[in-house]
């Protein structure tokens, strides 16, 4: 079987299980990185559009509650 959106492994699972190998900062670098190489462009995307942001949204996070948690609010302040 197929990883990603299938019946065994589920893009929530996977990422669940990414989530306790790194942060969620690191995980979004990560699969900005896969959409960006043509073949796993795809896998990038489920994993961050179908677990990653809709994780998000399930939680009620709000973006500035993203930006904290991906420490994006420290790169504005400091103008990097």
């Amino acid at each position: 079987e197929k990883l990603g959106n299938s019946k065994y492994y589920p893009d929530v699972e996977i990422y669940l299980r990414l989530l306790n190998l790194a942060p969620e900062k690191m995980l979004a670098i990560y699969f900005q990185s896969l959409r960006k190489i043509p073949d796993l462009k795809v896998v990038g995307e489920n994993l961050q559009v179908a677990a990653q942001y809709k994780l998000w949204w399930d939680l009620g996070m709000s973006p500035s509650d993203v930006a904290k948690c991906l420490g994006i609010t420290e790169l504005l302040e400091s103008g990097k």
